[in-house]
Formats: C-alpha cells, structure tokens, sequence
C-alpha cells in the first residue's frame, strides 16, 4: 500500500511541478553530470544510486527540498509560488526568497522594508500575499533575479555566458495561465 503524500492534492504544487518538469527538458549530460527531470547526479547522488530517479522521486524532492524549502506552501497567489519555486530550483530556496524579499522591498518604497535575509518568516508571507498585484510583484522578482544573473555572468563569463540565455528563458516564462 502506498502512503498518501502531501504533493499528491495540493493543485499548485502539481501545475508549478508541470511548468518545471517541462522546462527542465528531459535527460542532459553536462557539466553537472547526468541529469534527468533538473535532478542532477552531482547534487542528488542519493536519487542516482539505483538508476535515473522516477518522476515521483524527483517530485518528492522538488517538494520537500525547493517547494516547502523556499515556503512556496505560504504564498496565496499560485504565480508569486510558482515564481519562487522555479528560482528556489535555479538558485536555491534562500536566494528565491531573498528575491522575493527584494521585490516588495522594490514595490513597497513608502513603508518600512522587509528583512532581505533569505528567511520565509511570517513578515516575509505577509508582506508578499497582502500584494494585490501579483504581476508586479512576479516582474520584479526576475527583475531581481535578472540583475544578479547578469552580475555573474559579467563576472566571470567564460563561467557562465553559456548558462545565461537558458537561465533567462527560465525566468521569463510567464506563470499567469491564460
């Protein structure tokens, strides 16, 4: 018998994980070794052990690790949490939240800001789901996460020019369904 998991019914997470697992572009080899569903073997050996991990492994990380791990289950507006997974996958959760934080830092200029610490705490939620104009709040998330983007590849391009057009294909897909 199989244990119910907690992705299996939350409708947000499953069409975040859609986008994802899409974007993602089946199997790769690259720099980062074989990589199958954006799960590379350099950063997840524990799923590569037996094999390719399983669409269902791959959601189980996705889930605990990125999802519940940048506090994308806090954010009202499916957008704004779909925004933050796909960047918590691209950067890591901290850095998706610090973007997130930067945003309604951007958006909120008459109040007192936000801590940019990389933390989903209650005033970061807050903040982010009193926004009712969850398009803006998305466009200067990739605003944000465009300029450090460009920060690194200016950096070091021999790095990371070749990552960047993929990157910013990433971020620039529109999370609003029609």
């Amino acid at each position: 018998m199989r244990v119910m998991k907690a992705w299996y019914t939350d409708d947000i997470y499953l069409a975040a994980l859609g986008k994802l697992i899409q974007a993602e572009r089946g199997f790769v080899e690259d720099h980062a070794g074989r990589t199958l569903f954006g799960i590379t073997e350099r950063d997840h050996p524990d799923l590569w052990e037996a094999g390719p991990p399983t669409l269902e492994d791959a959601a189980d990380r996705y889930y605990a690790e990125y999802w519940l791990g940048a506090g994308c289950d806090r954010i009202h507006h499916p957008a704004v949490a779909h925004e933050l997974f796909n960047t918590a996958v691209l950067e890591g959760p901290s850095r998706a939240i610090e973007h997130l934080q930067e945003a309604v830092n951007t958006l909120s200029p008459d109040r007192e800001g936000i801590t940019v610490d990389g933390q989903m705490g209650p005033q970061t939620a807050g903040a982010a789901n009193s926004f009712r104009n969850a398009r803006a709040l998305v466009g200067y998330q990739n605003a944000h996460q465009a300029e450090r983007i460009i920060d690194l590849v200016r950096g070091n391009p021999n790095k990371f020019l070749r990552y960047a057009a993929g990157w910013a294909r990433r971020f620039s897909e529109d999370p609003f369904p029609d």
